[in-house]
């Protein structure tokens, strides 16, 4: 699946566990140039084995956490992107996820800008901006592995 230029807004009204966009059991999806606002639970959930990538790409004002990267063999990649003003976290990552930022953005969340949680997931921050998240910046826990670039 390709997004290109294309507007997700206010998903999932009526349902507690959705979101914006889902990507799972070896899912694929590339968004460029997109915006995912709104979303009741999750702006983006990716998980069991699936591949996202997102460029240019906001996810903004999502009720709990703006993007959520779960299980093994899970990747996700973000270039010049802002998970903003999320209820909760920005970004949490965890069960063997590997996620790679590279000139996001992370601010004015709930929660913390990103969390890494569980053995063996790993997030990778080049050149990424963490600030004003109610929380705190990062936050790496129960053996998760954050590296900074």
């Amino acid at each position: 699946l390709t997004l290109t230029r294309t507007e997700v807004v206010a998903c999932g009204r009526g349902r507690t566990d959705a979101a914006g966009v889902v990507v799972t059991h070896r899912g694929k999806c590339v968004m460029e140039e997109c915006e995912v606002t709104g979303s009741v639970n999750y702006g983006v959930y990716v998980e069991k084995r699936s591949d996202f990538k997102m460029t240019d790409t906001k996810i903004d004002k999502s009720a709990k956490i703006g993007l959520m990267a779960m299980g093994r063999t899970t990747s996700v990649t973000i270039t010049r992107g802002a998970l903003t003003g999320s209820g909760s976290h920005g970004l949490r990552a965890g069960q063997q996820a590997f996620v790679s930022c590279n000139g996001t953005t992370f601010s004015q969340n709930g929660g913390l800008g990103i969390l890494v949680f569980f053995l063996n997931t790993k997030v990778r921050l080049d050149a990424c901006t963490v600030v004003g998240n109610t929380e705190g910046g990062v936050l790496a826990e129960m053996e998760g592995v954050l590296y900074l670039d």
